[in-house]
């Protein structure tokens, strides 16, 4: 069973970050750090509730699956993989009621791109829902933009998207990825 991590300042207030991002906009749900099953110096970032992990709730429907696996690099913190899902169930396994998936992957394996989507489609009468589209790292920040903007999740934010651009800015001078071509 997995338990909460033990404090570590610089990891926590990225934790407080994220529940700032989603508590002032889209959930009022709670992330927290825990300690991953095996020996590892990475912790993930999910909501974790008796003893479950759990799903961001938004309204006016709808789930966001959230996880991040993060280590502390010296005063800051590294995102090694990051896995956004929009869902209509709060169900993880419900492989029909997903829209899309992002993930990120600092280290990818081959022929792999480092970020990429996944839409819960059909092409031609058959499933495109495990084609990698590559695209570029994404910062919380335009999730919570796309969720709003694209899929009417409701904000509790006065002015939000000039909210998540000043946070967004944040994001783009703390990163500490390489600049990966998202190739293929």
């Amino acid at each position: 069973m997995p338990r909460r991590s033990g404090f570590d300042p610089v990891l926590q207030a990225y934790v407080d970050h994220l529940n700032w991002l989603f508590n002032s906009t889209i959930s009022d749900s709670r992330l927290v750090l825990l300690e991953l099953e095996r020996e590892s110096e990475f912790r993930q970032i999910v909501r974790f509730q008796d003893e479950a992990r759990l799903p961001l709730e938004l309204a006016p429907r709808g789930y966001l699956h959230f996880r991040q696996l993060v280590r502390r690099a010296g005063d800051h913190v590294e995102v090694s993989e990051a896995r956004y899902v929009f869902s209509e169930s709060a169900d993880p396994d419900d492989e029909s009621a997903w829209v899309i998936r992002y993930e990120y992957d600092r280290a990818p394996e081959p022929g792999k791109p480092q970020a990429h989507l996944h839409v819960n489609a059909e092409r031609r009468g058959e499933s495109i829902k495990h084609v990698h589209f590559p695209t570029g790292r994404i910062s919380t920040e335009q999730l919570i933009a796309h969720l709003i903007l694209e899929h009417g999740i409701e904000s509790a934010h006065p002015d939000t998207v000039k909210f998540l651009a000043e946070s967004h800015k944040g994001f783009l001078h703390r990163r500490t990825d390489p600049e990966v071509e998202a190739f293929p």
